[in-house]
């Protein structure tokens, strides 16, 4: 039974220990894509360079009945269930109970995110970091259940994170949205935190709304969980 059980791997490539982190599910369509994500991981990454662990988070009440056992054979996964861990009390005066379902972004109502994609943003902002499962392991690489690998993956990530010596990896840089950011430049301005790393990334491209494309990321923890860090994702928390 893969339920709950913690996979460790011995023969990963790095000295400092990693996994593969997923998170399901929206909808039954999310949890076939899961599947096919996980089998080409496996195909065209884990073949080739070891079983890494790969923590699949699965929130109660979320997936189709008997999903767990359509999940691929993998040595490597282990299955965790949960719930989202609930928010503080919100600073704008309302209850848990009076938290909107859906929040719109504009007022023609064309952009909105519900309440349980909200609550995926805040676990990978920062609560993920947090988790005592996830805790175990120095870095961790992110994949979203409709990310693929089509093709053979020649070096082994892991391996190149720890021999650059980085913190964070990632696909490639956007441009979000301005509804998306609003308010967002000014908490960061007035949090504390250094200028440097923010300028390095935003000022050189003069533009404030680049953004991270993170379905598809590799952290290392330590670097994420700084006093000042916590802070800030408190500030803009809720």
């Amino acid at each position: 039974d893969r339920m709950d059980e913690h996979a460790r791997c011995e023969s990963n490539a790095t000295e400092e220990s990693a996994a593969i982190l997923y998170l399901c599910c929206g909808s039954k369509e999310e949890f076939r894509e899961l599947i096919a994500s996980l089998y080409l991981l496996n195909d065209n990454f884990l073949s080739l360079h070891g079983d890494y662990p790969i923590l699949l988070f699965l929130e109660e009440g979320t997936y189709p009945d008997g999903g767990i056992s359509q999940l691929p054979s993998l040595s490597s996964l282990s299955v965790h269930t949960f719930t989202f861990p609930s928010p503080p009390p919100p600073k704008n005066g309302t209850t848990h109970e009076e938290i909107e379902e859906r929040v719109y972004l504009d007022e023609a109502k064309t952009m909105s995110f519900s309440l349980g994609y909200r609550q995926m943003c805040r676990f990978f902002s920062f609560g993920f970091l947090q988790n005592e499962v996830i805790a175990q392991y120095d870095v961790i690489w992110r994949i979203d259940t409709d990310s693929f690998l089509f093709a053979p993956i020649q070096h082994d990530v892991f391996r190149i994170f720890e021999q650059s010596n980085a913190d964070y990896a990632y696909l490639h840089l956007g441009k979000e949205a301005k509804p998306f950011t609003v308010g967002l430049h000014d908490v960061y301005a007035q949090s504390g935190l250094p200028l440097s790393a923010y300028n390095k990334v935003f000022a050189q491209g003069g533009d404030p709304d680049l953004l991270f494309y993170t379905n598809f990321e590799i952290i290392r923890r330590k670097s994420f969980l700084s006093p000042d860090l916590l802070s800030f994702y408190r500030d803009i928390d809720y």
